[in-house]
């Protein structure tokens, strides 16, 4: 039997014309800009289009052609069934079908292709889609299979799994990710160096670089840039010159070094844990052909700018980007403005509005938050001072569906030290199911639609599933087991080294010498 990869290129080349429909985050927008790559130099016609989530009124709108869905998909196969498709995505499969092979690991699964349906998904090979491979690596290593020069898209799948956080677990990315990454590499289009993973390297100023951290967030300077510039001086650094302020890629190598050196200490001596201060140090990507000072320059602030321009619907200004197109450099960062203004209204609007319900937390936003901002809103809200991140967080927020109607966007979020104990996946799908709505996603990020005016019934369901995983994982739980109210309420993301080829994948050795 042919390889799945190799399915889905036979598939592609069968098509007299496909419509691309992609997800609208920044590594929907980087699968889609894979596909349309490659379909172009394949000389098959195609049109793209972004999509929130696939809903049955979306699906019966359908052109009757052949569709590529791109990080999305793989949890509507019911919707999907007698349709022509491939897809491409790393989220759990809905589980409609049986796959073709789930003992061989390493090689992408796909389904049973009965009338033209094949799906590229790591999950049915017993991968993990969370760490192992992306929407946009899937997509790209079809592109690969497609055409060998397709190598050169090998940095947009980089960015595509930094922007779902793929390289946060082991604090550099791993599995398929590696192979794409050593091609990118090999491309020269990316350079990785061993660094401060902190976000903003190349836009934040460096005491900002430092105070706004969250993962880990560093005590006695989070969210205090005057404490992180008393740090930086006390290391012999100066912060700014005649230009202005410096970023953490304006400075030396010799200058980040003792950065570092006083960040430990001052980490150690508030009792910060060694894995605390191991996950300062990770690898970061540079995009070689990013300019300097940019967020094009490096991977996460890539992602953060396609990011910009998908939640504010107009991911085409992000699909552009990536196909070289500069003139829509200016409409991004203009987005990418607007966005970071935004996430801080919201965080304002909602941190005095969380509500601890048993064994989770939420906040509805109502109107005030965007709902393709309020998982973002949710994340950050599990690093904010007065919030228990041993909950996962919930949040709410009111929407309009594809076809029009009114319903209301679940999105929840949990810390990655809860991995193993609780399944978001499985918690907002089978709590958006009991309602009358739909979901699905990661075990550590999931998110749905539920009809407007049930979300007290979604909450009792979803906080009974995870009272009943804390419980079975051995955690004690809050509430008295009814999944009723508790009562009570509780009031943003690189670096040191120089480039250097990938290393194999091994042990890490903590931060060594830089």
């Amino acid at each position: 039997m042919m390889l799945p990869v190799e399915e889905a290129v036979a598939l592609l080349r069968d098509q007299e014309g496909v419509q691309v429909i992609a997800h609208i985050d920044a590594d929907g927008i980087a699968s889609a800009a894979i596909a349309a790559r490659a379909l172009e130099r394949a000389g098959i016609p195609h049109e793209i289009r972004f999509l929130k989530q696939i809903e049955s009124a979306v699906v019966e709108s359908l052109p009757d052609t052949f569709h590529w869905f791109v990080d999305l998909g793989s949890g509507s196969l019911d919707l999907l069934r007698g349709r022509r498709f491939l897809i491409s995505d790393h989220h759990p499969p809905s589980g409609a079908w049986p796959p073709v092979d789930r003992t061989r690991r390493g090689d992408l699964g796909a389904y049973v292709p009965p009338s033209d349906m094949v799906m590229v998904n790591p999950h049915l090979s017993n991968l993990d889609g969370a760490t192992e491979v992306s929407g946009a690596g899937a997509t790209y290593l079809i592109a690969r299979g497609m055409d060998g020069t397709n190598v050169d898209l090998a940095h947009v799948a980089i960015i595509g799994a930094v922007g779902d956080l793929q390289d946060a677990r082991d604090r550099r990315l791993v599995g398929l990710n590696r192979t794409i990454l050593e091609d990118a590499v090999e491309a020269g289009a990316v350079e990785v160096v061993r660094d401060l993973r902190l976000f903003g390297r190349e836009t934040r100023a460096v005491h900002k670089f430092l105070a706004y951290a969250d993962d880990p967030d560093i005590p006695g300077i989070r969210n205090d840039p005057a404490a992180a510039l008393d740090l930086i001086r006390s290391a012999g650094v100066r912060p700014r010159t005649d230009g202005g302020w410096r970023s953490w890629s304006d400075l030396s190598t010799d200058e980040r070094r003792r950065i570092l050196s006083a960040l430990v200490r001052h980490m150690i001596l508030h009792g910060r844990s060694g894995d605390d201060v191991r996950r300062l140090m990770g690898e970061v990507y540079i995009l070689t052909a990013g300019e300097p000072g940019t967020p094009t320059r490096e991977a996460k602030e890539f992602a953060t700018l396609l990011n910009a321009c998908g939640r504010y619907d107009r991911a085409e200004v992000g699909l552009r980007l990536l196909l070289g197109d500069e003139d829509a450099r200016r409409d991004a960062m203009d987005l990418l403005q607007a966005h970071r203004r935004n996430l801080m209204d919201a965080i304002r609007a909602v941190r005095e509005e969380v509500v601890t319900r048993g064994s989770l937390q939420y906040f509805d936003a109502g109107a005030s938050v965007r709902d393709t901002i309020i998982g973002i809103v949710a994340g950050m809200l599990l690093s904010s001072e007065g919030i228990d991140a041993a909950l996962p967080m919930f949040g709410f927020a009111e929407a309009v569906s594809e076809s029009g109607e009114p319903m209301l966007k679940v999105s929840a979020r949990m810390e990655r030290s809860l991995r193993g104990t609780l399944d978001l996946d499985r918690v907002v799908k089978e709590a958006a199911s009991a309602v009358d709505g739909f979901g699905g996603g990661h075990d550590i990020a999931a998110g749905g639609a539920i009809p407007a005016g049930r979300r007290d019934e979604f909450l009792a369901v979803a906080e009974r599933i995870v009272r009943e995983m804390m419980e079975a994982g051995g955690f004690r739980t809050a509430g008295d087991g009814d999944g009723g109210e508790d009562g009570g309420t509780h009031g943003n993301g690189d670096p040191t080294g120089h480039p250097r080829r990938v290393a194999p994948q091994g042990p890490d050795t903590g931060f060594g010498s830089m």
